[in-house]
């Protein structure tokens, strides 16, 4: 996940190659979900356009059939 803290665009990666099907959940700071994503093709990268964000402190959770784990994500304009 860069740029982080990112301000327009977020740009996503999957190092793992045992992360297939992975949905990414974005959690606001009231652990509002406000945005959910399913990937298909984790060989692509994959962004997120931000510009409809507010600044502030978010969570991105990554959820596959054999792993979930969660990254902060810091919007800052």
């Amino acid at each position: 996940v860069y740029p982080n803290p990112a301000s327009h665009y977020l740009n996503i990666s999957f190092l793992d190659e045992s992360m297939e099907n992975v949905r990414i959940d974005m959690i606001n700071s009231t652990g509002k979900l406000i945005l959910s994503k399913e990937i298909i093709n984790r060989n692509n990268l994959e962004g997120i356009d931000l510009n409809d964000f507010s600044e502030g402190v978010y969570l991105l959770r990554f959820s596959s059939n054999k792993k979930t784990f969660t990254k902060k994500l810091v919007i800052m304009r």
